[in-house]
């Protein structure tokens, strides 16, 4: 039996059926070089009960699907007998879902593989296979299993019904792009923010109704955000949101066409402060 991270290597001669040895184009025999290394077993596991936030990201390198030369993108997602279809994103070759949705764990053994099946929608005929993604339930116990809060970034090839990989109109590999965190229940105690509180429409509340209670505004600081979000250095949302805001014609444009709303942020992290405690972010 060989101890831990043992390692060794070998060269082995290829033979054809007749058990000759082949030979390749430069005339040399085809030889195949094996590394093997002894490694522990993973027991990653968890105790109690965990929520595994999903985020859709994206599916990027989509293949042409329609007579336009475009596809009509959508992502069914199954896990530990949850089910989620995303939204259909028409005429694009990068779908950018940007959905999430949770899944309750009980116990280890809840956990179950994950499948991940991209569709081309149609309108007068059967919705199209583009392909599909396949989590095992070791890889989907790992990432379950994970530091709580800190997400998990999976880019998955997607893969034909034959198991290869479906090439986009630009010939690169068509990509999933999927992101896991993992939260323990009951929630650990989140950091405090350093908020003011604000009354909400202090200059008209003399002709409301003296016995409605006024709606509190957190205002929150972008820095104290960027403190208290542990991937924020690498999420290209925040790099949206603190872009700068175009303009048309003298207007500010937020949006799909400028700087998002924080509303539309979907990072579980930052979109449950913001609405649990209706964050305004100041600062940007």
């Amino acid at each position: 039996r060989a101890p831990l991270y043992w390692t060794a290597e070998a060269k082995l001669e290829v033979l054809d059926g007749k058990g000759h040895p082949v030979v390749g184009k430069d005339k040399q025999r085809c030889v195949l070089s094996l590394k093997i290394q002894v490694l522990p077993v993973p027991s990653k596991s968890f105790e109690g009960q965990r929520t595994l936030t999903i985020l859709l990201s994206q599916c990027a390198h989509l293949p042409k699907a329609d007579l336009l030369g475009s596809c009509d993108a959508y992502c069914v997602a199954e896990f530990a007998g949850t089910k989620h279809t995303s939204q259909t994103i028409k005429n694009s070759l990068t779908a950018h879902w940007m959905e999430t949705f949770e899944v309750s764990l009980s116990s280890p053994e809840a956990v179950t593989g994950m499948s991940l099946d991209v569709f081309d929608w149609d309108a007068h005929s059967g919705d199209d296979l583009v392909g599909r993604v396949a989590l095992s339930r070791s890889r989907m116990l790992e990432i379950s299993a994970d530091n709580p809060s800190v997400p998990i970034r999976e880019a998955l090839r997607v893969l034909d019904a034959a198991g290869v990989v479906v090439l986009g109109k630009d010939g690169a590999p068509c990509v999933l792009d999927v992101l896991f965190t993992p939260e323990m229940v009951p929630d650990a105690p989140e950091p405090e923010l350093d908020v003011t509180n604000v009354r909400k429409g202090a200059a008209a509340d003399s002709s409301d109704d003296s016995d409605e209670e006024d709606e509190t505004v957190r205002e929150v600081h972008i820095d104290t955000i960027r403190a208290v979000c542990l991937c924020w250095r690498n999420c290209h949302q925040l790099a949206e949101l603190t872009k700068p805001v175009h303009a048309r014609n003298g207007a500010l444009i937020a949006g799909d066409e400028g700087r998002p709303r924080f509303s539309e942020m979907v990072c579980p992290v930052l979109l449950h402060r913001h609405l649990a405690g209706k964050i305004k972010i100041i600062g940007l």
